[in-house]
């Protein structure tokens, strides 16, 4: 019996390990790793990022890829907000969609940007945030209108 509770007990331990967090240090140790990662990014206070879904591919101000984020308030307070501060922070709205799951993009100097904000759950005020950034390619031939001439 007393080798099951221990073999219980470890497992416990392990499963728990698991789940500790990665980053272990103060506010401002973490701030400076998301600085680091997703530059001068506006984010709204309480965000947290979602490690498991999250891919960032480079750092600071040239990084590309999505982040996923969770955010303590409802969809149109942070439709809100996060249009306010890009647009604080020298981003120029593109085009957005205000809706039950609402739309931004936009743009700053080569990169653009897509939020997708939706509800988190029902029974929480709270909010998920898709965030994708990607170079923007202006390189991209204009779309040709078809030839009216009759196939044979």
């Amino acid at each position: 019996m007393k080798r099951f509770t221990l073999y219980l007990a470890t497992l416990f331990l392990l499963a728990g390990c698991n789940s500790l967090p990665v980053i272990d240090g103060q506010k401002e140790d973490v701030d400076a790793i998301r600085k680091q990662l997703l530059g001068e990014m506006p984010l709204p206070l309480g965000a947290k990022i979602d490690n498991d879904a999250s891919l960032i591919l480079g750092s600071g101000e040239n990084w590309t890829g999505r982040v996923v984020l969770s955010i303590p308030l409802g969809s149109a307070e942070v439709f809100n907000s996060i249009r306010e501060q890009f647009q604080a922070s020298g981003w120029a709205l593109l085009s957005s969609v205000k809706a039950k799951n609402s739309i931004l993009v936009l743009t700053r100097q080569e990169r653009t940007i897509t939020l997708e904000i939706s509800e988190s759950g029902s029974l929480s005020n709270s909010s998920r945030v898709l965030l994708s950034v990607a170079p923007r390619n202006n390189a991209l031939p204009s779309p040709r209108r078809p030839d009216p001439s009759p196939r044979p």
